[in-house]
């Protein structure tokens, strides 16, 4: 018996332009939480743009996103449905 596991990718498009991105790790997840549940609150949206540069999205890509757009990119990013 074998458990095989490969690091998903995630294509994502804003304003036109695509990026293809590694599915963030559970390590990754979780640093993200501690670093957000220690933040104040004014530092949350850059913590959140630091881990998604991290990813390899544009910050600039991302301000351009408003709010509704920005959270629905964080639930594809954190439980990406397959098609």
């Amino acid at each position: 018996m074998e458990f095989v596991a490969k690091k998903k990718k995630l294509k994502i498009t804003i304003e036109g332009e695509s990026w293809e991105i590694g599915s963030p790790s559970i390590g990754q997840q979780e640093e993200l939480n501690e670093k957000i549940k220690s933040a104040a609150p004014e530092n949350v949206l850059n913590i959140y743009l630091d881990f998604f540069s991290a990813l390899g999205l544009p910050s600039k890509a991302l301000r351009d996103l408003d709010a509704d757009e920005f959270f629905e990119l964080t639930k594809f990013v954190f439980s990406p449905k397959k098609k």
